[in-house]
């Protein structure tokens, strides 16, 4: 795993690279965006550990030794550092990076193997200033990884030669994710829309996980264990008198209005504290001696 830990590059009259942090673990493409090619050269030759940052720290694997970085990453591509010149044939590219590859002579792939078994061999003899820029790029990152102890492949500006962003981007991410043998990182001058992986913009600060706020955890919790509020007890009902059995054979049950008024008068009464009319099965109503006369 690479790991920037608040890296700066200053330059001869201002700064290069601002204080920028990153992390990019194997089977990973990461997108670096810089504003400058100047910028975006100076940062890929930090986290390829070509150069040291001027402040901060950039580490390979718990360790910050340059050598250890430089050891196990290859730079790609980059602009005026090692990008190859224009009026080379593909065969001579691939001529000059394997004599560069740091095995013993016997174990050396010879040219037309190596293109044959890369799929190179009918482009061999084109120039690279007509070569379709993604062919271009594929045979970079493709000399790259005869370096066996290279985990981390840094590209420098890999759209600068007019390429699709998802044509690029497919082929880095397709390096990336190939047995999960190599980390990748892209540093362009702008995130490109279409990808949704992890991302990086030098000089702003890390972004910040999404989390509730601690003030806002004990009013959840609040609001999850308050109790409805204890209803105010009521006074009783004040008394009232006894209902009146039906079923008693001697009287009857009210029948009209005049009946109902004397009940009520009856329990009003009662509520005052006056003595209460005698009750109907003592003193039957007029009405009441009217029928049974009848």
């Amino acid at each position: 795993m690479l790991v920037a830990d608040q890296i700066t590059v200053a330059g001869r009259h201002g700064q290069l690279v601002d204080p920028t942090s990153l992390q990019v673990k194997l089977g990973e493409l990461l997108v670096v965006q810089a504003g400058t090619q100047i910028s975006r050269t100076a940062l890929s030759l930090v986290l390829s550990g070509r150069m040291a940052p001027s402040t901060g720290s950039v580490a390979w694997n718990h360790s910050n030794k340059l050598a250890s970085l430089r050891k196990h990453s290859a730079l790609v591509d980059s602009p005026e550092i090692n990008a190859p010149e224009q009026h080379l044939k593909v065969r001579d590219l691939v001529a000059e990076d394997l004599s560069l590859v740091p095995v013993p002579l016997w174990r050396k792939r010879s040219i037309d193997d190596w293109l044959d078994r890369n799929g190179f061999r009918e482009v061999a003899n084109e120039w690279l200033d007509s070569l379709d820029p993604l062919i271009r790029l594929q045979i970079m990152a493709r000399l790259a990884a005869e370096y066996h102890e290279v985990r981390l492949a840094v590209f420098d500006s890999p759209e600068r030669h007019g390429l699709d962003d998802a044509d690029w981007l497919e082929l880095l991410e397709g390096i990336a994710q190939d047995g999960e043998t190599f980390a990748v990182v892209a540093v362009v001058s702008r995130i490109p829309d279409c990808w949704q992986g992890p991302a990086v913009i030098i000089g702003q600060p890390e972004p910040v996980l999404e989390m509730a706020l601690p003030s806002e955890e004990p009013a959840a919790a609040t609001e999850a264990i308050v109790l409805p509020p204890t209803p105010t007890p009521e006074a009783p009902p004040a008394a009232t008198p006894a209902p009146v059995d039906a079923t008693d054979d001697n009287v009857e049950p009210p029948q009209n209005l005049e009946v109902e008024q004397e009940q009520v008068a009856d329990g009003e009464s009662a509520e005052q504290g006056t003595t209460p009319l005698p009750a109907a099965s003592d003193q039957p109503s007029e009405t009441t001696r009217a029928k049974d006369n009848s």
